[in-house]
């Protein structure tokens, strides 16, 4: 199988002199026929230039293109259809209207309109104006627009902004469509996922420039390792004797008030001597623990004795309360009746005062 589109050294140039900076260069394309190719690349990488390039809306300044065999010229754009940034939309016209329009100047049987009104979803839209379309719906009329003439080769530069994510599985669903109906298709993006779900062969530009170009898809994820694999294997659970050292059953004090006979320690050989001289050196149990394992009962601490009335505090904030001691509160001793009078009066200044604004808005009125 053949080239469908092929570019060699491809470059554009704006700007004079010292001023010319280089948009593309020295891209090299190589594009099958009945494909579709993923051009990625970040945002001013040169995607949209290159596909300008193509469907004639810019000129190179260098290099070539050569369409399905042969040098490009002005009578491929029939055989081109192409989605670039804005779809060219009337906002006057329905989009019955605008593809009427299209099919007069390419001399197309009118049929080709309902066919693409129902591809893309817009056969519903009625009389409503092209100018009152959301972001999405203008895509979907710019994808009809490229599609009434048949193309062999449809170029789209980022055919997914706008649409909701049922309408970009839906485009998804039909761009593969298209390749298997034997239409070449660019698609453009920089968003990895979605080209990775649709794209034949992969081409990355990066600074105007071809970096990679793969066209032999490789069933692996292009997509940053990012996250961390799912586990497939566990560890091993620990043995019966960890299960049995650990056993929460086991309470602090040694007593436990259920347990199993594959977890009591009295079915357990008993440790060698030097494991027993090793814990009672490193194990160090509380007093009441010892005590309710010999007695079988924890006995009551008895209370702590409390310091004399007048003693230091021996709390962290000692030394604050001995620096400043506690004064009397200004609001200690006053009770609800003491302070009904005073509330009452605020209450009755306030009515007073809104009856005197009622009174002083009437007059303005």
């Amino acid at each position: 199988m053949g080239y469908m589109l092929e570019t060699r050294g491809l470059t554009k140039r704006f700007g004079r002199g010292d001023q010319a900076q280089d948009a593309v260069a020295d891209v090299s394309l190589h594009i099958r026929e009945g494909e579709v190719y993923g051009l990625l690349g970040p945002n001013g990488a040169g995607k949209s230039t290159t596909l300008k390039m193509i469907c004639g809306m810019l000129r190179p300044t260098a290099g070539e293109i050569l369409f399905a065999g042969h040098a490009w010229h002005r009578e491929d754009l029939y055989a081109i259809g192409s989605l670039i940034e804005e779809a060219p939309l009337y906002p006057n016209l329905t989009a019955r209207e605008n593809l009427r329009v299209r099919t007069t100047l390419l001399g197309l049987p009118e049929s080709r309109v309902d066919e693409v009104l129902a591809a893309v979803g817009l056969a519903d839209t009625g009389k409503k104006r092209a100018g009152r379309f959301s972001m999405g719906m203008r895509q979907r009329l710019g994808l009809a627009l490229a599609l009434i003439a048949r193309p062999r080769l449809l170029v789209l530069d980022e055919p997914t902004n706008g649409l909701d994510p049922i309408g970009i599985e839906e485009l998804r669903d039909q761009i593969r469509g298209f390749a298997a109906a034997g239409t070449t298709v660019i698609v453009s993006s920089h968003i990895l996922s979605e080209v990775q779900q649709m794209a034949d062969t992969i081409g990355i530009i990066c600074g105007g420039r071809l970096a990679y170009e793969d066209a032999r898809p490789r069933p692996r994820s292009i997509e940053p390792p990012w996250r961390e694999p799912p586990r497939t294997s566990w560890p091993t659970p620990p043995s019966t004797r960890a299960r049995a050292w650990r056993s929460p059953a086991t309470s602090r004090a040694g007593t436990s008030s259920s347990r199993s006979p594959t977890t009591d320690r009295a079915s357990l050989p008993p440790p060698s001597n030097a494991a027993a001289s090793a814990s009672s050196q490193t194990t160090h149990p509380a007093p009441r623990a010892t005590e309710a394992a010999t007695t079988g009962s924890a006995s009551t601490p008895p209370p702590r004795p409390r310091a004399p009335t007048g003693a230091p505090s021996r709390s962290p904030t000692a030394p604050r309360a001995a620096r400043w001691p506690p004064s009397r509160s200004p609001c200690e001793g006053l009770t609800t009746q003491a302070l009904a009078p005073a509330c009452l009066a605020t209450k009755r200044f306030h009515l007073e005062t809104r009856g005197v604004n009622r009174e002083t808005a009437g007059e303005r009125e």
